[in-house]
């Protein structure tokens, strides 16, 4: 009888780490708007993409690119605000057809932004005057230009089928580990 017990007990411990394990797994998902933005850069391009989340600072325009004869590039841009204040008397949709790209979520803001990430199909292409660095086990090309008011990070690298290109603006308080931080949540959610 202790056996059959001890046996239903394994059990029954067995099958609550399996479903802790299926929590943990569903909780790594992206989601809210950043979820949703994802899912269309994977639709509009057929690949696996990572957009990453900055505590306290929300995307607020995303759009797709979907390139032209000029340009041919095909590309997703994410910027995410330093505030909330949008930008009086423009409208986000009528700035899309002028400008040729697919608003897939958001609208413009007054205050320049914190970061922008561009996502493009296959590789981002090089970064000028950059040097190789290694960020959670990732090759990327980093490179630190000054600013008369912010310095930017500029940080690419390709990820399973997709390239990735960052450019974040530091603030004064900021060091460029931020930047780093932000490219490590990419890298991170596609091992």
């Amino acid at each position: 009888m202790k056996k059959w017990f001890l046996a239903v007990a394994a059990l029954g411990l067995l099958a609550g780490c399996q479903e802790e394990a299926a929590e943990t797994t569903d909780a790594q998902q992206v989601t809210g708007p950043a979820g949703e933005i994802e899912q269309k850069i994977e639709e509009a391009f057929d690949i696996e993409v990572a957009v990453p989340t900055l505590q306290n600072h929300d995307i607020g325009l995303a759009y797709l690119d979907e390139g032209s004869e000029a340009s041919p590039l095909k590309s997703a841009h994410l910027i995410y605000q330093t505030t909330t204040k949008p930008m009086d008397g423009f409208n986000v949709d009528t700035w899309g057809e002028q400008n040729g790209v697919e608003i897939i979520h958001g609208d413009l803001f007054k205050d320049a932004p914190l970061a922008e990430l561009d996502i493009f199909p296959e590789t981002y292409g090089t970064i000028m005057d950059s040097e190789k660095r290694d960020i959670a086990g990732q090759e990327v090309e980093f490179n630190l230009i000054p600013g008369a008011v912010r310095d930017t990070a500029f940080i690419g690298f390709d990820k399973e089928g997709a390239g990735y290109m960052i450019k974040y603006h530091l603030a004064e308080n900021q060091e460029e580990d931020e930047a780093i931080a932000f490219a490590e949540q990419i890298i991170e959610a596609l091992n």
